[in-house]
């Protein structure tokens, strides 16, 4: 492409934003002189930039360094990726693309527990189910959630004002009071970060209104406080702007420039604390991250993490910014702001979190520091300088941890199973204990996803680790009951890990349209379906509830059509069975043979008459060195048509087992979303192109499955 600005200057024939998403730039003819847009770029209202055309230039070690200063495959003690960059120049490592919302590299597995779909995932799935329903669904989701997000310049969601509201009501000291004592009931015990005693002081204090003026970094703590309080007295909503909630939230957040511009204070940590928490619910999808990263920072410089003199409220504030930055640092692929390794502050009591002879809120300290721990040692920068072997013994070793802080919980309400969980408990409790079984199960599928990848020639490990993710995400779904679906649960609880679950167990019947646990799966799919359609309409459908039951649609319409065929193939087995011979050869040849050799395929089967699909039954074989070369990964697989205890599921990175688990940048619903298809829909994948590609997904059923005996995981009834 030559430059529209002239000078003779050769620009790449992609524009920057589709280069690392490794999509097609698809540019409109523009007129002589304009800078040329994307199709993408106008869609979702960003900039479009052509950068210069460059080749490559070759990095020559033996040149420029001596022989024993080149780097090794023995990683130093201490040595951080960095410092090979400092002492031997560029680096061969995969990196994510941190402006990409819904795609990483297909070499590298990012921290984040989410599995979504990829552009060549979708395209897999086309081929598999026989149309592009998938393709739309997911497009719309993409779409709401840019519209919800107020992306696209064309978006009827306005953004969000940090000025005060220009008409509000006025709060009389009954509601005051109350919005007070529903914070401390309902939430608190969930965050302690506040001293229960000295706050009232002061919000009861007679000359409140004249305080309030003149302090109006309390004047944002206290507003924040009646915000969190009101939502549990009906005054919240699922979206910006509206309700008293917002309203009193809209006052706190006027006083931003009173909090980060002077200098830092305990009243200020506070303001941003209880920020944060209001940004985890869908009304503030916006501002996730943006509060709590200013708080760490803050609790930082303030020293409150290794001061001597370190007040109880003061390490208050500093331990559940740690437990929420550390869990934020996991979803968003990002290093805390908290050095771990400079702490030197003790625990306080929390006597709010306590439950019998456990608490809470010191479990989640926990966990944060074993995220932390994952964090840097797997999915770093610098991990990628470790070899297979010492990141699969890395594994074990977090497992273990892990298994360690699960144990240590009480039997009741310990992670693992959706029957160990309170019933009847009060707010504080219920959210309490999803904070802690979603925590859990987002870690265990972090490290099962990168374990899948690892492990991906095959073996116990990764069996084990398809198990573990069919049981989460099972679990995660069941435990969708005990959900109040209301405006102040975070999104992450209410939708973030659902929709994962979704996704999961999506692939995995559609993958496994014959084995025996599809059925209850299935079922699985219908519970999740009922609960995002209570969310949408609970909602006002400004959460996505409508169209995430599609996905339970399609599933449970593509198993049917399967079975169905099944039967039909077992019927013609049997005639020809009783039949005489005609023809040895004829015989002989397999099923699946006589399959593809059919004209066409039901109407049923396909979107479209003329669309030629592979065949739904897998062929059965008994040649161990075929079984090799598909990649099975137990020596005594098969896929015949019967129900099987084998689990396909695609690995992360080898195209040619289930499901990409790839995610964005953040967990705040702007990186869940964001790419594209090329215009006209993506085209489906013929055998030569599946033949010539190995990464894409291989279409033939069978590969890389698992035995699943009848002790699978899992606390569903059968269907």
């Amino acid at each position: 492409m030559e430059n529209p600005n002239g000078g003779g200057v050769k620009m790449n024939k992609t524009c920057d934003q589709c280069r690392q998403r490794k999509i097609r730039c698809i540019v409109p003819e523009t007129p002589s002189g304009s800078q040329p847009r994307c199709t993408y770029c106008i869609k979702r209202g960003i900039p479009c930039y052509f950068s210069v055309f460059r080749r490559k230039a070759r990095f020559r070690v033996a040149n420029s360094l001596p022989a024993s200063s080149r780097p090794s495959g023995k990683v130093a003690l201490g040595e951080l990726f960095v410092d090979r960059v400092l002492q031997h120049g560029p680096q061969d490592v995969v990196l994510s693309d941190e402006s990409a919302v819904f795609t990483s590299p297909d070499e590298k597995v990012p921290s984040c527990g989410l599995a979504f779909f990829s552009e060549q995932k979708v395209a897999s799935l086309n081929q598999r189910i026989g149309n592009s329903r998938v393709q739309d669904v997911v497009q719309r989701l993409d779409d709401f959630i840019l519209n919800r997000l107020g992306i696209p310049d064309a978006s009827s969601w306005p953004p969000i004002p940090f000025h005060k509201p220009m008409k509000r009501e006025r709060i009389t000291p009954e509601e005051a009071t109350g919005y007070i004592q529903a914070f401390f009931v309902n939430l608190h015990p969930v965050y302690p970060f506040l001293d229960r005693e000295e706050f009232e002081a002061q919000a009861f204090d007679p000359n409140l209104t004249a305080f309030l003026h003149h302090n109006p970094v309390f004047s944002a703590l206290y507003h924040c406080i009646l915000a969190l309080g009101s939502q549990f007295l009906g005054c919240g909503t699922f979206e910006p702007g509206k309700g008293r909630s917002w309203e009193l939230f809209q006052v706190a957040i006027s006083h931003m420039s009173d909090i980060i511009i002077p200098r830092e204070s305990i009243e200020s940590v506070q303001a941003l604390v209880a920020m944060s928490i209001y940004a985890m619910n869908s009304c503030a999808l916006q501002l996730d991250g943006f509060f709590l990263s200013h708080a760490a920072r803050m609790v930082v410089e303030l020293r409150y993490h290794k001061n001597v003199s370190s007040e109880p409220k003061h390490l208050r504030v500093f331990w559940v910014i740690y437990a929420l930055e550390k869990q934020q640092g996991m979803h968003c692929r990002t290093c805390s702001i908290i050095p771990d390794e400079d702490i030197g502050c003790v625990i306080p009591p929390f006597p709010e979190a306590q439950y019998e002879n456990f608490n809470w809120f010191v479990s989640l300290i926990q966990i944060g520091r074993i995220t932390s721990i994952i964090y840097t040692s797997l999915f770093s920068v610098s991990a990628s300088l470790r070899s297979r072997e010492s990141s699969q013994s890395t594994i074990e070793q977090v497992h273990e941890m892990l298994e360690a802080w699960r144990q240590s919980i009480p039997a009741e309400i310990r992670p693992g199973s959706a029957a160990q969980f309170p019933v009847s408990a009060p707010p504080s409790t219920n959210l309490a204990a999803l904070h802690i079984h979603f925590s859990y199960y987002h870690t265990i599928i972090a490290l099962d996803r990168l374990s899948l990848y690892l492990n991906r020639d095959g073996g116990s490990k990764a069996q084990s680790s398809k198990q573990r993710l069919m049981s989460t995400a099972r679990t995660v779904i069941e435990l969708t009951k005990h959900i109040d679906i209301q405006p102040q649960v975070p999104m992450f609880i209410l939708a973030v890990l659902p929709v994962s679950a979704v996704f999961i167990l999506f692939d995995l019947v559609i993958h496994n349209p014959f084995h025996r646990e599809s059925r209850t799966n299935l079922s699985l799919l219908d519970s999740a379906a009922g609960y995002f359609a209570l969310m949408g309409i609970a909602s006002n459908h400004s959460m996505p509830g409508s169209i995430m039951p599609e996905f339970t649609h399609i599933a449970r319409e593509y198993f049917w059509k399967v079975q169905h065929q099944k039967g039909t193939v077992t019927g013609r087995k049997k005639s020809a069975a009783e039949a005489p011979p005609e023809d040895n050869n004829t015989m002989e040849k397999p099923v699946v043979a006589q399959e593809v050799n059919m004209k066409g395929s039901p109407s049923y089967l396909t979107g479209s008459p003329t669309f030629q699909m592979e065949p739904l039954i897998p062929s059965t074989t008994t040649d161990p060195g075929i079984r090799v070369a598909r990649g099975c990964s137990h020596p005594s697989s098969h896929t015949g048509s019967v129900d099987s205890d084998y689990l396909e599921y695609p690995t992360p990175i080898a195209f040619d087992a289930a499901s990409d688990f790839q995610i964005g940048e953040s967990v705040d619903l702007r990186t869940l979303f964001g790419w594209g298809f090329p215009a006209g829909g993506t085209s489906m994948m013929t055998m030569d192109e599946w033949a010539a590609d190995p990464m894409n997904f291989e279409p033939a059923a069978g590969v890389g499955e698992l035995e699943l005996g009848t002790d699978c995981v899992g606390h569903m009834q059968g269907t």
